[in-house]
C-alpha cells in the first residue's frame, strides 16, 4: 500500500508538475508569438516606408543647377530640387523632365508677352527667364488641392472607424476591418499602429505617426476618445460617431468657401487676362495703330512700354494679394 501510495502520490505530483510547466510555456510562447508577429508587421511598414523613400531618393539627384540655386537664399526656393522634393511631398509625382517642359512652356509665354510689351526687341528672351517662378506656382494650385483630398481620406477614415468601433467594441479589430477602405496613404500608418497596439503600445502613441502627418484638432481629439473607448467599451461609441460628423461638416464648410472665393478668382482672371493681352489686341487692331503710338510716342515709345510692363507687374501684384485672401485655414494645424 506505501508503495502504491507514493507511487500514486508521485504521479499526482508529476502531472501537475507537467501541466504547471505546459502552461507556463504556452504563455510565453504565446507572448513571444504575438510580439513577433506585432514587430515583423512594424519592421514590415519601416521597410517598405525606407525602401520607398530611399528609391525616390535615388531617382531626385542634385545637379550643377540646383547647386546654382542653393548659393543663394532668394533663389534657393526655386531651384528644380527643391520644387521636385515638395511636390514629392503632396504626391505630385514630378521629376527633372516635368519641371523643364513647365519651365519652357511658361519661359515663351513670357518672352512672347514681353515682346510685344518692349516694342519687338529680341531682348524679351531674358525676361522668359523668369519663368522659374512658374513650377512653384504650379505647385501652389497642386498643394490648395492635396490639402481637400487628405481632408476627405481622413474624414472616410473616422467615421470607417466610428462606425466599426460599433461592432466590434476595440480599436485592432476596428482599424483592422477598415483597413481595406481607407486610402493607401494611410495604410502604412495603421499597420503601424495595429503592431505597437497588438504589442501592449498606448493607442495614443500607436497613432503618433499619423498625428504628425495629419495635424488636425479634431483627429487628435478623435484619437483620444478612441483609446478612451477601446479601453472603457461601447459607451463612448456615439462620441466618436459625432466628432467624426463634426469633421466633416468643417469639411463642408471649407468646400463652400472655396467655391464661393473661385467665383471672384474666376472673375479676376478673366480681367487679368484681359489687362495683361491688351498690348497684343493693340497690335491686331486698326492695323497695328494703336500699338505703334505706344511703342514710338512719347520718350521714343519709354513711357509706352513702361506702362504696358507696369501693367503687367500690377496684376500680377493683385493675382498675389488675391491668393493670399483666399488662403483660409480651417486645418487647426
Amino acid at each position: 500500500m506505501r508503495i502504491l501510495d507514493s507511487i500514486s502520490f508521485q504521479s499526482i505530483f508529476l502531472i501537475i508538475g507537467g501541466v504547471a510547466f505546459f502552461v507556463l510555456l504556452l504563455i510565453l510562447f504565446s507572448g513571444r508569438k504575438k510580439t513577433y508577429r506585432a514587430a515583423r508587421m512594424l519592421n514590415k511598414s519601416e521597410v517598405e516606408f525606407k525602401k520607398k523613400k530611399g528609391s525616390q531618393e535615388q531617382v531626385i539627384q542634385q545637379n550643377a543647377l540646383d547647386l546654382f540655386f542653393e548659393k543663394t537664399k532668394l533663389l534657393a526656393k526655386f531651384s528644380p530640387y527643391n520644387v521636385i522634393i515638395e511636390a514629392r511631398s503632396i504626391e505630385w509625382k514630378i521629376g527633372y523632365k516635368e519641371y523643364t517642359g513647365i519651365f519652357l512652356a511658361g519661359a515663351v509665354a513670357l518672352s512672347a508677352l514681353f515682346y510685344v510689351y518692349l516694342g519687338k526687341t529680341f531682348m524679351s528672351v531674358y525676361i522668359g527667364l523668369f519663368a522659374i517662378i512658374g513650377p512653384r506656382i504650379v505647385l501652389h494650385y497642386k498643394r490648395l488641392q492635396y490639402q481637400m483630398n487628405r481632408r476627405d481620406r481622413i474624414s472616410i477614415f473616422m467615421k470607417s472607424i466610428a462606425n466599426s468601433m460599433s461592432v466590434f467594441g476595440n480599436a485592432i479589430d476596428a482599424i483592422e476591418e477598415v483597413m481595406p477602405l481607407v486610402h493607401e496613404s494611410l495604410r502604412s500608418d495603421l499597420v503601424k499602429a495595429v503592431a505597437l497596439l497588438k504589442s501592449g503600445k498606448a493607442l495614443s502613441f500607436s497613432f503618433s505617426s499619423l498625428l504628425e502627418k495629419y495635424s488636425y484638432q479634431d483627429l487628435h481629439f478623435f484619437i483620444d476618445m478612441l483609446e478612451v473607448a477601446h479601453e472603457h467599451g461601447g459607451e463612448y461609441n456615439d462620441l466618436l460617431s459625432n466628432i467624426a460628423d463634426d469633421f466633416d461638416q468643417t469639411k463642408l464648410l471649407h468646400l463652400k468657401l472655396s467655391r464661393a472665393m473661385a467665383l471672384a478668382k474666376k472673375a479676376f482672371y478673366q480681367n487679368g487676362i484681359f489687362v495683361a493681352t491688351l498690348p497684343i489686341i493693340f497690335l491686331i487692331a486698326e492695323h497695328g495703330q494703336l500699338y505703334k503710338y505706344l511703342t514710338s510716342g512719347y520718350l521714343d515709345g519709354i513711357l509706352g512700354m513702361f506702362v504696358m510692363c507696369l501693367n503687367f507687374v500690377i496684376v500680377c501684384f493683385f493675382w498675389h494679394k488675391l491668393e493670399k485672401i483666399a488662403k483660409f485655414d480651417l486645418d487647426g494645424e
